[in-house]
Protein backbone atom coordinates (compact mmCIF):
# COMPACT_ATOMS: atom_id res chain seq x y z
CA UNK A 1 0.00 0.00 0.00
CA UNK A 2 1.28 3.49 -1.00
CA UNK A 3 2.19 6.50 1.48
CA UNK A 4 -0.38 9.05 0.85
CA UNK A 5 1.42 12.04 1.23
CA UNK A 6 0.48 16.28 1.22
CA UNK A 7 3.22 18.25 -0.41
CA UNK A 8 2.96 21.67 1.71
CA UNK A 9 5.49 23.33 -0.28
CA UNK A 10 3.39 22.85 -3.09
CA UNK A 11 0.18 23.98 -1.78
CA UNK A 12 1.39 27.35 -0.72
CA UNK A 13 3.36 27.81 -4.15
CA UNK A 14 0.01 27.30 -5.65
CA UNK A 15 -1.38 29.83 -3.35
CA UNK A 16 1.19 32.29 -4.10
CA UNK A 17 0.45 32.17 -7.45
CA UNK A 18 -3.52 32.01 -7.28
CA UNK A 19 -2.71 35.33 -5.17
CA UNK A 20 -0.74 37.27 -7.47
CA UNK A 21 -3.36 36.27 -10.02
CA UNK A 22 -6.38 37.72 -8.09
CA UNK A 23 -4.02 41.17 -8.22
CA UNK A 24 -3.72 41.11 -11.64
CA UNK A 25 -7.33 40.37 -12.31
CA UNK A 26 -8.23 43.39 -9.75
CA UNK A 27 -5.71 45.41 -11.70
CA UNK A 28 -7.31 44.89 -14.58
CA UNK A 29 -11.04 45.65 -13.51
CA UNK A 30 -9.62 49.10 -11.85
CA UNK A 31 -8.17 49.41 -15.55
CA UNK A 32 -11.27 48.88 -16.98
CA UNK A 33 -13.18 51.00 -14.52
CA UNK A 34 -10.83 53.62 -15.30
CA UNK A 35 -10.94 53.59 -18.73
CA UNK A 36 -14.97 53.96 -18.45
CA UNK A 37 -14.23 56.97 -16.64
CA UNK A 38 -11.93 58.60 -18.54
CA UNK A 39 -14.51 58.24 -21.35
CA UNK A 40 -17.33 60.00 -19.30
CA UNK A 41 -15.03 62.46 -19.26
CA UNK A 42 -13.74 62.89 -22.36
CA UNK A 43 -16.45 61.93 -24.98
CA UNK A 44 -19.17 63.65 -25.46
CA UNK A 45 -21.25 60.28 -26.70
CA UNK A 46 -20.03 58.43 -23.19
CA UNK A 47 -23.34 57.16 -22.88
CA UNK A 48 -23.75 55.54 -25.98
CA UNK A 49 -20.12 53.57 -25.28
CA UNK A 50 -21.33 52.84 -22.38
CA UNK A 51 -24.22 51.47 -23.51
CA UNK A 52 -22.02 49.31 -26.50
CA UNK A 53 -20.18 47.63 -23.88
CA UNK A 54 -23.02 46.57 -21.33
CA UNK A 55 -24.35 45.14 -24.31
CA UNK A 56 -21.42 43.29 -25.70
CA UNK A 57 -21.16 41.61 -21.85
CA UNK A 58 -24.52 40.39 -21.99
CA UNK A 59 -24.11 39.09 -25.41
CA UNK A 60 -20.83 36.65 -24.32
CA UNK A 61 -22.84 35.65 -20.94
CA UNK A 62 -25.05 34.42 -22.98
CA UNK A 63 -22.43 32.91 -25.87
CA UNK A 64 -20.63 31.37 -22.61
CA UNK A 65 -24.00 29.69 -21.62
CA UNK A 66 -24.98 28.28 -25.01
CA UNK A 67 -21.22 26.49 -25.16
CA UNK A 68 -21.39 25.43 -21.54
CA UNK A 69 -25.22 23.80 -22.45
CA UNK A 70 -23.14 22.26 -25.65
CA UNK A 71 -20.69 21.31 -24.00
CA UNK A 72 -22.69 19.34 -21.37
CA UNK A 73 -24.89 17.53 -24.05
CA UNK A 74 -21.55 16.32 -26.21
CA UNK A 75 -20.23 15.31 -23.20
CA UNK A 76 -23.07 12.68 -22.37
CA UNK A 77 -23.42 12.41 -26.38
CA UNK A 78 -19.84 10.84 -26.38
CA UNK A 79 -20.33 8.61 -23.04
CA UNK A 80 -23.31 6.86 -25.07
CA UNK A 81 -21.58 6.88 -28.20
CA UNK A 82 -18.33 4.89 -26.27
CA UNK A 83 -20.63 2.06 -24.51
CA UNK A 84 -22.09 1.31 -27.79
CA UNK A 85 -19.16 1.39 -29.71
CA UNK A 86 -17.73 -1.43 -27.26
CA UNK A 87 -20.97 -3.38 -27.65
CA UNK A 88 -20.56 -2.97 -31.80
CA UNK A 89 -16.46 -4.09 -31.20
CA UNK A 90 -17.43 -7.31 -29.21
CA UNK A 91 -19.57 -8.51 -31.94
CA UNK A 92 -17.08 -7.61 -34.78
CA UNK A 93 -15.29 -11.03 -34.54
CA UNK A 94 -18.77 -13.17 -34.28
CA UNK A 95 -20.45 -14.97 -38.10
CA UNK A 96 -23.61 -12.64 -37.83
CA UNK A 97 -23.90 -12.85 -41.83
CA UNK A 98 -26.87 -11.68 -43.48
CA UNK A 99 -29.30 -14.71 -44.34
CA UNK A 100 -32.09 -12.74 -46.49
CA UNK A 101 -34.07 -12.62 -43.59
CA UNK A 102 -33.00 -9.25 -42.08
CA UNK A 103 -31.03 -6.69 -43.33
CA UNK A 104 -28.08 -5.88 -40.88
CA UNK A 105 -24.50 -5.63 -42.22
CA UNK A 106 -21.93 -7.87 -40.72
CA UNK A 107 -21.00 -7.45 -37.39
CA UNK A 108 -23.72 -4.67 -36.14
CA UNK A 109 -26.14 -6.06 -33.68
CA UNK A 110 -29.56 -6.53 -34.43
CA UNK A 111 -30.83 -4.18 -31.57
CA UNK A 112 -30.20 -0.44 -32.32
CA UNK A 113 -32.52 1.07 -29.48
CA UNK A 114 -29.59 2.78 -28.23
CA UNK A 115 -30.05 5.31 -31.25
CA UNK A 116 -32.99 6.52 -29.12
CA UNK A 117 -31.55 7.72 -26.33
CA UNK A 118 -28.71 10.24 -27.98
CA UNK A 119 -31.40 11.46 -30.34
CA UNK A 120 -32.34 14.01 -28.02
CA UNK A 121 -29.14 15.28 -27.09
CA UNK A 122 -28.54 16.08 -30.65
CA UNK A 123 -31.82 17.80 -31.06
CA UNK A 124 -30.49 19.87 -27.97
CA UNK A 125 -27.06 20.35 -29.15
CA UNK A 126 -28.89 21.47 -32.75
CA UNK A 127 -31.28 23.55 -30.90
CA UNK A 128 -28.96 25.33 -29.13
CA UNK A 129 -26.40 25.76 -32.01
CA UNK A 130 -29.32 27.48 -34.30
CA UNK A 131 -31.23 29.30 -32.15
CA UNK A 132 -30.38 33.02 -31.50
CA UNK A 133 -33.60 33.64 -29.27
CA UNK A 134 -32.63 34.86 -26.16
CA UNK A 135 -35.53 34.52 -22.91
CA UNK A 136 -35.09 37.54 -22.59
CA UNK A 137 -34.51 40.22 -25.56
CA UNK A 138 -34.19 44.01 -25.20
CA UNK A 139 -33.04 46.67 -28.47
CA UNK A 140 -29.81 47.31 -28.16
CA UNK A 141 -29.95 51.62 -28.29
CA UNK A 142 -28.29 54.29 -26.85
CA UNK A 143 -32.05 55.88 -25.92
CA UNK A 144 -32.43 53.22 -23.86
CA UNK A 145 -29.80 53.22 -21.50
CA UNK A 146 -29.87 51.63 -17.94
CA UNK A 147 -27.13 54.01 -16.63
CA UNK A 148 -28.46 57.36 -18.09
CA UNK A 149 -31.74 58.23 -19.07
CA UNK A 150 -34.07 55.63 -20.30
CA UNK A 151 -35.91 57.74 -22.91
CA UNK A 152 -37.14 61.38 -23.27
CA UNK A 153 -39.26 62.33 -20.16
CA UNK A 154 -41.96 64.27 -20.99
CA UNK A 155 -41.86 66.62 -17.68
CA UNK A 156 -38.06 67.54 -17.96
CA UNK A 157 -38.21 71.00 -20.09
CA UNK A 158 -41.47 72.27 -17.40
CA UNK A 159 -38.58 71.10 -14.45
CA UNK A 160 -36.12 73.55 -16.17
CA UNK A 161 -38.72 76.35 -15.77
CA UNK A 162 -37.93 79.32 -13.24
CA UNK A 163 -39.69 79.93 -10.37
CA UNK A 164 -39.99 84.11 -11.67
CA UNK A 165 -40.59 85.10 -14.96
CA UNK A 166 -38.77 88.11 -14.89
CA UNK A 167 -35.59 85.93 -14.21
CA UNK A 168 -36.09 82.85 -16.54
CA UNK A 169 -33.67 80.00 -16.83
CA UNK A 170 -31.30 79.60 -19.91
CA UNK A 171 -33.44 76.60 -20.59
CA UNK A 172 -36.75 78.53 -20.35
CA UNK A 173 -34.72 80.68 -23.08
CA UNK A 174 -34.02 78.38 -25.35
CA UNK A 175 -37.42 76.89 -24.97
CA UNK A 176 -38.98 80.52 -25.69
CA UNK A 177 -36.87 81.10 -28.99
CA UNK A 178 -38.20 77.22 -30.26
CA UNK A 179 -41.37 78.40 -29.97
CA UNK A 180 -41.58 80.98 -30.93
CA UNK A 181 -39.96 80.01 -34.47
CA UNK A 182 -43.67 78.04 -35.32
CA UNK A 183 -47.51 79.39 -35.39
CA UNK A 184 -49.51 80.25 -33.60
CA UNK A 185 -46.31 81.05 -30.76
CA UNK A 186 -44.92 83.32 -32.64
CA UNK A 187 -46.73 86.32 -30.54
CA UNK A 188 -47.45 84.59 -27.56
CA UNK A 189 -46.09 86.43 -24.42
CA UNK A 190 -43.52 84.99 -21.91
CA UNK A 191 -46.56 83.66 -19.57
CA UNK A 192 -48.18 81.99 -22.32
CA UNK A 193 -44.87 80.33 -23.34
CA UNK A 194 -44.41 79.19 -20.26
CA UNK A 195 -47.97 77.96 -20.30
CA UNK A 196 -47.15 75.41 -23.31
CA UNK A 197 -44.27 73.97 -21.52
CA UNK A 198 -46.63 73.06 -18.59
CA UNK A 199 -49.16 71.51 -21.06
CA UNK A 200 -46.27 69.84 -23.13
CA UNK A 201 -45.47 67.77 -19.44
CA UNK A 202 -49.77 67.38 -19.59
CA UNK A 203 -50.24 65.74 -22.79
CA UNK A 204 -46.64 65.14 -24.50
CA UNK A 205 -46.48 61.09 -23.80
CA UNK A 206 -46.82 60.38 -27.74
CA UNK A 207 -44.60 63.28 -28.26
CA UNK A 208 -42.02 62.09 -26.14
CA UNK A 209 -42.03 58.27 -27.55
CA UNK A 210 -42.00 59.46 -31.54
CA UNK A 211 -39.04 61.63 -30.53
CA UNK A 212 -37.23 58.50 -28.41
CA UNK A 213 -37.97 56.38 -32.22
CA UNK A 214 -35.54 59.87 -34.31
CA UNK A 215 -33.05 59.28 -31.40
CA UNK A 216 -32.72 55.50 -32.16
CA UNK A 217 -32.77 55.80 -35.64
CA UNK A 218 -30.29 58.54 -35.92
CA UNK A 219 -27.83 56.57 -33.70
CA UNK A 220 -24.02 56.83 -34.98
CA UNK A 221 -25.10 59.94 -37.59
CA UNK A 222 -24.66 62.55 -35.29
CA UNK A 223 -23.35 65.10 -37.67
CA UNK A 224 -26.52 64.09 -40.15
CA UNK A 225 -29.04 64.61 -37.32
CA UNK A 226 -27.49 68.34 -36.53
CA UNK A 227 -27.50 68.83 -40.45
CA UNK A 228 -31.01 67.68 -40.45
CA UNK A 229 -32.47 69.07 -37.44
CA UNK A 230 -30.06 72.15 -37.16
CA UNK A 231 -29.12 71.53 -33.33
CA UNK A 232 -26.67 69.53 -31.96
CA UNK A 233 -27.83 65.25 -30.93
CA UNK A 234 -25.66 65.88 -27.76
CA UNK A 235 -26.01 68.09 -24.88
CA UNK A 236 -23.49 67.88 -22.26
CA UNK A 237 -22.69 64.25 -23.08
CA UNK A 238 -26.54 63.19 -22.90
CA UNK A 239 -29.10 63.16 -25.89
CA UNK A 240 -30.48 66.55 -26.34
CA UNK A 241 -34.00 65.04 -25.91
CA UNK A 242 -35.48 68.42 -24.20
CA UNK A 243 -35.30 70.22 -27.46
CA UNK A 244 -36.07 67.71 -29.85
CA UNK A 245 -39.18 67.51 -27.68
CA UNK A 246 -39.88 71.08 -27.35
CA UNK A 247 -39.26 71.59 -31.49
CA UNK A 248 -41.26 68.75 -32.49
CA UNK A 249 -44.48 69.57 -29.97
CA UNK A 250 -44.12 73.29 -31.24
CA UNK A 251 -43.85 72.36 -34.77
CA UNK A 252 -46.85 69.69 -34.74
CA UNK A 253 -49.53 70.41 -31.54
CA UNK A 254 -53.06 70.43 -32.53
CA UNK A 255 -52.14 70.26 -36.00
CA UNK A 256 -53.40 68.01 -38.91
CA UNK A 257 -50.75 66.53 -41.37
CA UNK A 258 -51.44 69.74 -43.80
CA UNK A 259 -50.47 72.32 -40.71
CA UNK A 260 -53.85 73.33 -40.40
CA UNK A 261 -53.82 73.98 -36.76
CA UNK A 262 -56.84 74.06 -34.48
CA UNK A 263 -56.97 75.89 -31.31
CA UNK A 264 -60.43 73.75 -29.81
CA UNK A 265 -58.41 70.67 -29.75
CA UNK A 266 -57.54 70.76 -25.78
CA UNK A 267 -60.79 72.45 -25.11
CA UNK A 268 -62.77 70.90 -22.66
CA UNK A 269 -66.19 69.35 -23.18
CA UNK A 270 -68.30 70.79 -20.00
CA UNK A 271 -70.15 74.00 -20.60
CA UNK A 272 -68.88 75.91 -18.11
CA UNK A 273 -65.21 75.91 -19.36
CA UNK A 274 -66.50 76.02 -23.04
CA UNK A 275 -67.20 79.83 -21.62
CA UNK A 276 -64.17 80.76 -20.35
CA UNK A 277 -62.16 78.51 -22.16
CA UNK A 278 -58.29 80.54 -23.06
CA UNK A 279 -56.39 78.54 -25.52
CA UNK A 280 -53.44 80.66 -25.13
CA UNK A 281 -53.05 80.26 -21.34
CA UNK A 282 -54.85 76.33 -20.84
CA UNK A 283 -52.20 73.79 -19.15
CA UNK A 284 -53.84 70.72 -20.33
CA UNK A 285 -54.03 68.88 -22.91
CA UNK A 286 -56.21 66.28 -24.51
CA UNK A 287 -53.33 64.03 -25.93
CA UNK A 288 -52.22 62.20 -29.13
CA UNK A 289 -53.76 59.31 -30.36
CA UNK A 290 -51.94 56.96 -32.75
CA UNK A 291 -53.83 58.31 -35.97
CA UNK A 292 -51.98 62.10 -34.64
CA UNK A 293 -48.65 61.03 -34.29
CA UNK A 294 -49.26 59.63 -38.09
CA UNK A 295 -49.65 63.25 -38.75
CA UNK A 296 -47.52 65.18 -36.39
CA UNK A 297 -44.88 62.93 -37.38
CA UNK A 298 -44.84 63.16 -41.32
CA UNK A 299 -45.35 67.21 -40.85
CA UNK A 300 -42.26 67.38 -39.05
CA UNK A 301 -40.34 64.88 -41.09
CA UNK A 302 -41.32 65.59 -44.69
CA UNK A 303 -40.52 68.62 -44.39
CA UNK A 304 -36.60 68.00 -43.16
CA UNK A 305 -36.65 65.32 -46.41
CA UNK A 306 -36.73 62.26 -44.44
CA UNK A 307 -38.85 59.40 -45.24
CA UNK A 308 -40.77 57.40 -42.43
CA UNK A 309 -43.41 54.81 -42.79
CA UNK A 310 -46.08 54.65 -39.58
CA UNK A 311 -48.51 51.52 -40.09
CA UNK A 312 -51.31 52.16 -37.20
CA UNK A 313 -52.74 49.30 -35.17
CA UNK A 314 -49.42 47.34 -36.23
CA UNK A 315 -50.13 43.53 -34.79
CA UNK A 316 -47.41 43.21 -32.25
CA UNK A 317 -47.07 40.15 -30.26
CA UNK A 318 -44.28 39.07 -27.31
CA UNK A 319 -42.93 36.58 -30.18
CA UNK A 320 -42.85 38.90 -33.13
CA UNK A 321 -41.28 42.02 -31.09
CA UNK A 322 -37.27 41.33 -31.40
CA UNK A 323 -38.12 40.49 -35.63
CA UNK A 324 -40.08 43.84 -35.82
CA UNK A 325 -37.23 45.95 -33.63
CA UNK A 326 -34.62 44.85 -36.49
CA UNK A 327 -36.49 47.37 -39.19
CA UNK A 328 -37.89 49.67 -36.77
CA UNK A 329 -39.54 50.70 -33.50
CA UNK A 330 -42.79 50.27 -31.83
CA UNK A 331 -44.87 52.86 -29.87
CA UNK A 332 -48.16 51.51 -27.46
CA UNK A 333 -51.24 52.76 -26.85
CA UNK A 334 -51.85 51.68 -23.43
CA UNK A 335 -55.26 52.45 -21.54
CA UNK A 336 -56.40 51.93 -18.02
CA UNK A 337 -53.89 49.26 -17.04
CA UNK A 338 -50.88 49.07 -14.58
CA UNK A 339 -47.49 50.22 -15.26
CA UNK A 340 -45.67 48.20 -13.13
CA UNK A 341 -41.88 47.90 -11.65
CA UNK A 342 -39.15 45.37 -12.60
CA UNK A 343 -40.32 43.22 -9.20
CA UNK A 344 -43.95 43.36 -10.79
CA UNK A 345 -44.98 45.43 -8.01
CA UNK A 346 -47.83 48.37 -9.61
CA UNK A 347 -45.80 51.56 -10.54
CA UNK A 348 -48.66 53.61 -11.49
CA UNK A 349 -52.37 52.89 -12.82
CA UNK A 350 -52.51 54.63 -16.16
CA UNK A 351 -55.98 56.54 -15.66
CA UNK A 352 -57.07 57.28 -19.56
CA UNK A 353 -54.12 56.46 -22.07
CA UNK A 354 -50.10 56.71 -22.06
CA UNK A 355 -47.80 56.34 -25.02
CA UNK A 356 -44.45 54.59 -24.64
CA UNK A 357 -42.00 52.92 -27.13
CA UNK A 358 -41.46 49.33 -26.23
CA UNK A 359 -38.19 48.65 -25.59
CA UNK A 360 -38.34 45.04 -25.43
CA UNK A 361 -39.65 41.57 -23.80
CA UNK A 362 -39.48 39.50 -20.82
CA UNK A 363 -39.02 35.53 -20.59
CA UNK A 364 -42.05 35.91 -18.06
CA UNK A 365 -44.02 37.29 -20.92
CA UNK A 366 -44.16 41.13 -20.29
CA UNK A 367 -43.44 44.09 -22.12
CA UNK A 368 -40.09 46.75 -21.40
CA UNK A 369 -41.44 50.37 -22.09
CA UNK A 370 -39.91 53.55 -21.70
CA UNK A 371 -41.98 56.16 -19.68
CA UNK A 372 -41.00 59.60 -17.95
CA UNK A 373 -37.44 58.68 -18.63
CA UNK A 374 -37.42 55.57 -16.48
CA UNK A 375 -37.84 51.73 -17.42
CA UNK A 376 -41.31 49.71 -16.74
CA UNK A 377 -43.24 46.77 -17.78
CA UNK A 378 -46.84 45.77 -19.02
CA UNK A 379 -47.98 42.57 -18.36
CA UNK A 380 -49.97 42.36 -21.34
CA UNK A 381 -52.43 39.48 -19.96
CA UNK A 382 -53.47 41.76 -17.04
CA UNK A 383 -56.44 43.12 -17.17
CA UNK A 384 -57.59 45.94 -14.78
CA UNK A 385 -61.48 47.02 -14.91
CA UNK A 386 -61.91 49.87 -12.58
CA UNK A 387 -64.58 52.91 -12.72
CA UNK A 388 -66.30 51.20 -15.99
CA UNK A 389 -63.03 51.06 -17.89
CA UNK A 390 -61.29 48.43 -18.71
CA UNK A 391 -57.20 47.90 -19.51
CA UNK A 392 -56.95 47.83 -23.64
CA UNK A 393 -54.18 48.78 -25.82
CA UNK A 394 -53.14 48.80 -29.71
CA UNK A 395 -49.49 49.42 -31.54
CA UNK A 396 -48.05 51.80 -34.20
CA UNK A 397 -44.98 50.75 -35.91
CA UNK A 398 -42.45 53.58 -37.19
CA UNK A 399 -39.90 52.43 -39.60
CA UNK A 400 -37.08 55.32 -40.96
CA UNK A 401 -35.54 55.23 -44.41
CA UNK A 402 -32.34 57.05 -43.76
CA UNK A 403 -30.42 55.58 -46.57
CA UNK A 404 -26.46 54.26 -46.10
CA UNK A 405 -24.89 56.00 -42.96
Amino acid sequence: MSDFKVSIKNITSAADRILALEKAVSTSADAVKSVKSDLALQIRSAQRISSRLTVAGNALDAHRSALRCVAEAGGKAAEIYEQNEKKIASLNGQNSINNGENNQPYGLPVDLSWISKILPLITMICSVLSSSEPEDYEIDSVVFDDEGSYGGDQGSPESELSWWWVFPSEEEKEYREILRQYEPYSTYSDKELKAVIKKLNDEGCGYVAVINTIFAAFEGREEEFEKTFGFPMYKDGDLNFNHLLVDFYAATDNKDRSGEYSKNEDRLDDEDNKLFYSYKSDKTGRGTSQYDRDDRTHLYLDEKGLDVKVSTDYPVTLENFKELSKDGYVIISFRYGNLLNEDGSVAQYINGGHAMVVTGVTADGKYIVSSWGGKYYIAPDEMVIKDNNKTSFTFSYYQYDLGEG
